[in-house]
């Protein structure tokens, strides 16, 4: 299987959307989320508004931080595929083969966090806990 540029590109990006967690501030909340769970939040108040017919500056918030944190991570993504295509055949494989092992390891430590007005600190939890808090 020859791994190209772009290819690794979509593989480290489908990954982090998943698993790197990123800066999220809402108003009064904040705190580390991956990005996949900030799409699924702006996707809620999208059709909370459209159905409701009234406008929320929180969609305007959570898009914003879509934008820019989606950027980010493509970014990255972009440039490690770069360097990992620079590689030989048969080491392409085994770094992202170890670097998509290694962001599927992110979710099971306590590295994501939501707090809250009333919540106080961020503490960190794993991503089972935050998708319960969130929902």
């Amino acid at each position: 299987m020859k791994l190209e540029r772009t290819i690794i590109k979509w593989i480290f990006f489908g990954v982090m959307i998943f698993t790197v967690p990123v800066l999220f501030f809402v108003f009064a909340a904040g705190g580390f989320v991956p990005l996949i769970a900030i799409a699924v939040m702006t996707a809620g108040m999208l059709f909370y508004v459209f159905r409701a017919d009234h406008s929320s500056p929180l969609v305007l918030d959570c898009l914003i931080n879509l934008i820019i944190h989606g950027a980010i991570l493509y970014f990255l993504a972009s440039l490690l595929g770069k360097f990992v295509s620079l590689l030989p055949e048969k080491y392409k494989v085994a770094v992202v083969i170890m670097f998509v092992l290694f962001l599927l390891s992110l979710p099971f430590l306590p590295v994501y966090g939501i707090s809250t007005a009333q919540g106080g600190d961020v503490t960190g939890s794993n991503i089972i806990t935050v998708i319960r808090s969130l929902f």
